[in-house]
């Protein structure tokens, strides 16, 4: 249980601290603010409504929690997620040693269908970290093709860590590979992706993404919990996992919205001033993803210009600079708002 609290919370404790949508306050984007749902209940409500459903939709099928946080290492036992006639089995075996997760005890991983079975190889894992199993899914990111895999083991940790493995079928050989290997630490540095919560199968319209958020952005402008991070959403194709996240402009745009009234309540108040500058790069990261760095930049240098950031600046983690300039340079090396600003 305490595992499903840890991961839960990784996802939904940022954006259902404050419940609103901003559209405007004397710039584009900002406004007065009204409650709405939470961030991908948004996200989805706006993008499963623009989608065309014209072929029945990609889907996925994920061992559930309940039996995820009941299995003991070195046990005999197995676990298995079905999809479209497809089965993804761990088999784990008894053993007399200390052992601390999915992968570092004999087991085996494989998918099978009726025709056949596809075994899997081992991630990396060299340390045996893990020491619970955080998920295993049959993932069919497309309508109609063969599920890959996702599997996740989880080391500890109060903001860390995860580590995420996808396997895709690859029909010229005819079995599985590894696509991604995350199971070292500090390995995936290229990626928009957060350790701390891994990935997690979301169906938007017709597709299946893996959603996660960049792990970049926590501890940044703030505190853990202040600092909501941007998200990212990716596919596996062609033997690599792929950042698909500007294709979702309605997700973009409502977490927008929602971070833009999260720094307006916090800016209404000096006792709340500590937590602004977390929304502010969160909402700026995700108009850069719009294509509207220019705008943001212009909407921020007002904010700076009326003195509605001073108080979030005195109590900001690095008082060195103003926050426009730190957010800029940390943008830029984060590779957002390329030619934008």
């Amino acid at each position: 249980m305490q595992l499903l609290m840890r991961r839960r919370l990784a996802f939904l404790l940022t954006p259902m601290v404050f419940g609103y949508v901003a559209v405007g306050l004397g710039a584009p984007g900002w406004a007065q603010a009204r409650p709405v749902a939470s961030r991908m209940d948004v996200a989805h409500f706006a993008a499963v409504r623009s989608a065309p459903l014209s072929t029945p939709p990609a889907g996925y099928q994920c061992v559930p929690f309940s039996r995820l946080v009941t299995a003991k290492a070195g046990q005999p036992g197995s676990l298995a997620a079905q999809l479209n006639g497809y089965v993804v089995t761990y088999k784990g075996l008894a053993e007399t040693r200390f052992s601390t997760g999915l992968f570092s005890y004999p087991g085996s991983l494989e998918v099978s269908n009726a025709v056949r079975k596809y075994p899997l190889p081992r991630p990396a894992d060299p340390k045996d970290q893990y020491f619970e199993l955080a998920g295993l899914c049959a993932v069919q990111f497309a309508p109609g093709t063969v599920p890959d895999v996702l599997a996740e083991g989880y080391w500890g940790g109060a903001h860390c860590c995860y580590g995420p493995t996808l396997y895709e079928y690859s029909r010229a050989a005819g079995t599985y590979r590894v696509v991604e290997d995350l199971t070292k630490p500090a390995v995936g540095k290229g990626l928009h992706w957060n350790p701390n919560g891994g990935f997690e199968p979301e169906r938007i319209g017709p597709a299946v993404v893996l959603e996660s958020s960049d792990g970049a952005f926590p501890y940044t402008f703030g505190c853990y919990a202040c600092t909501p991070a941007p998200t990212r959403l990716f596919t596996v194709t062609g033997g690599r996992l792929v950042d698909v996240t500007t294709r979702y402009p309605a997700v973009i745009r409502a977490e927008a919205r929602m971070a833009s009234s999260e720094a307006l309540h916090s800016m209404s108040s000096s006792a709340n001033a500590g937590s602004v500058e977390g929304p502010l790069a969160q909402w700026a990261a995700d108009e850069c993803e719009r294509g509207q760095g220019a705008q943001m930049w212009r909407t921020l240098e007002s904010l700076q210009a009326q003195g509605r950031l001073t108080a979030a600046e005195r109590q900001s983690f690095n008082n060195s600079k103003q926050f426009p300039t730190q957010l800029k340079a940390f943008l830029l090396k984060e590779g957002y708002c390329q030619g934008q600003l």
